[in-house]
């Protein structure tokens, strides 16, 4: 079962960590290469990216980043600055 939330309070009323976990999928898009074509170091290392978005984001939900138990993180060359964060809302059933 998909279930998409628009609204943080629509995720905030169904998720319960006593019934749920989470997974979570980063892809931060950043312009990555210099005026030579170099990937620059001045980008940022890709792990860490995660953890101030989780923790903007998950301030403003009643889950906690720790009840993550998986993620994938991609760092993409773009021109322009973004980032796309999908949190997967799963049954703890499936795993226990």
């Amino acid at each position: 079962m998909l279930t998409q939330f628009r609204k943080v309070n629509e995720f905030n009323n169904y998720y319960d960590k006593s019934l749920h976990y989470l997974t979570i999928d980063m892809k931060f898009y950043i312009p990555l290469f210099t005026k030579k074509n170099l990937i620059s170091e001045k980008s940022g290392d890709w792990d860490g990216f995660p953890k101030v978005a989780q923790d903007c984001i998950f301030k403003h939900l009643t889950a906690d980043d720790s009840q993550i138990i998986n993620g994938n993180v991609t760092k993409i060359h773009s021109l322009e600055y973004k980032i796309l964060v999908t949190i997967h809302v799963k049954n703890l059933s499936e795993i226990l």
